[in-house]
């Protein structure tokens, strides 16, 4: 149906007017998606099928975390529309890890912690990152490593040495997601973990800690064993959800010897 027809003459117009006076404030999941759509798809009524993208993927976050493949299979979403859909899911990740590039010292979890996911907005697929950071815990550098479980990641533990002695980095932090699940350390992330934190000692390259994000959540594997004795400023964890004032959650461990265990951040 042409913009300019029927019940829909000039709904886009006032959208955008809509918009501009008072930003996304009283906008719906699937208004948002339509004023979206409308610069993707420009001779078209998007009503519906904005209603459609957040039925199919479950959510408006989840329609920007979908592959780009499975936007495309969606009816009436074309490439450029599923590109568009993309490159806004990969802004709002640019934006949000420009907001810490100020941060450079990261001497406690929770900087760390928040950092980390930012680094996965958008990231629909399992990706394990490597942290570079100098004796005083300056942030050097942040490398990806790969794709995929971490226990089916090839990256070998000379290749992880080398980039972090490249820029003379004498620590290191592991990130990897679970993208639809909870932050809770597998046994093969446990086991991964150590075996290269012993391998990289062999390099005098300390692995402080190997983080776990998924969505807003994000925990640590080694729940103090390093991270407590590494950071300048140590918590006591508690059992349980601490939301923090950027909404961004941890799921906070009791102690080291509690592992493995149930917890109860859902």
């Amino acid at each position: 149906m042409s913009t300019g027809s029927g019940i829909h003459a000039g709904h886009r117009q006032r959208m955008k007017e809509r918009f501009l006076a008072g930003g996304l404030e009283g906008f719906s999941d699937h208004e948002v998606l339509e004023l979206i759509l409308f610069y993707a798809i420009p001779r078209r009524d998007v009503n519906e099928l904005s209603h459609k993208l957040v039925e199919r993927f479950g959510s408006f976050r989840a329609v920007f975390d979908a592959d780009f493949e499975d936007l495309c299979a969606v009816d009436g979403i074309g490439e450029n529309a599923a590109i568009l859909i993309k490159l806004m899911s990969e802004s709002f990740r640019k934006y949000a890890l420009s907001d810490g590039c100020d941060i450079m010292l990261y001497d406690n979890l929770q900087k760390v912690g928040e950092y980390a996911v930012k680094l996965y907005i958008g990231v629909s697929v399992e990706k394990l990152y490597a942290l570079l950071f100098d004796n005083k815990m300056m942030l050097l550098d942040t490398v990806m490593l790969g794709e995929g479980a971490v226990n089916s990641v090839h990256v070998s533990v000379r290749t992880i040495a080398e980039k972090a002695l490249k820029k003379d980095a004498s620590s290191i932090i592991l990130l990897h997601n679970h993208p639809n699940g909870m932050p809770y350390p597998s046994e093969d992330d446990k086991r991964f973990s150590l075996y290269l934190k012993d391998l990289l000692a062999n390099f005098d390259i300390t692995l402080i800690d190997h983080i776990i994000v998924s969505g807003r959540y994000y925990r640590p594997v080694f729940e103090g064993e390093i991270g407590e004795n590494r950071f300048a400023a140590p918590k006591k964890f508690s059992y349980g959800e601490k939301i923090l004032p950027t909404g961004i959650r941890i799921c906070e461990p009791k102690a080291a010897s509690d592992i493995p265990y149930k917890g109860n951040c859902e």
